[in-house]
């Protein structure tokens, strides 16, 4: 973008599909839109900070969209889910930012890179899975990453 400041933006819009007893529907991994933008900037003394945003669509599952009560001894009840299509429901969007500052020093045989990433840095909860109660009446989201930070140390020789 200029001598300092780089970057890209890069959107997928994609369909997965299977087919299931002659019926199509959307594939485990179906995410039709994927956008992601990443930018740096180079500061003075081989310092650096950049970011990423990523934005997509929610993964598809199989909804439980009822339950049914088995008795059993007649004084125990069991709750046994009832599931709908296959892949016929899909989880939130997922979006996320992530930081990064580095430092580079130049020596005669090697380059070394300190830097610090920042995951996930507005602590979004993203579902990436459900977990339901034993009645399987409610459900709670089990989430990805919270806030994780990176320090690391990089060579190159």
């Amino acid at each position: 973008l200029t001598r300092k400041l780089y970057g890209w933006v890069a959107y997928t819009l994609m369909r997965s599909r299977r087919s299931v007893d002659g019926q199509t529907i959307p594939g485990d991994f179906d995410q039709p839109h994927n956008l992601v933008a990443v930018a740096s900037y180079r500061l003075p003394r081989r310092w650096r900070i950049g970011g990423r945003f990523r934005v997509a669509s929610g993964n598809p599952y199989r909804p439980v969209v009822g339950v049914a009560e088995l008795d059993e001894l007649e004084t125990v009840t069991r709750s046994t889910p009832v599931f709908g299509v296959d892949n016929s429901a899909r989880f939130p969007v997922f979006h996320q930012l992530d930081l990064r500052v580095d430092k580079q020093w130049v020596r005669p045989r090697a380059t070394i890179t300190g830097y610090l990433d920042v995951q996930n840095v507005y602590n979004r909860q993203n579902v990436e899975a459900w977990i339901y109660q034993s009645d399987y009446r409610d459900k709670i989201g089990a989430f990805g990453l919270p806030v994780f930070p990176t320090l690391g140390v990089r060579v190159d020789y």
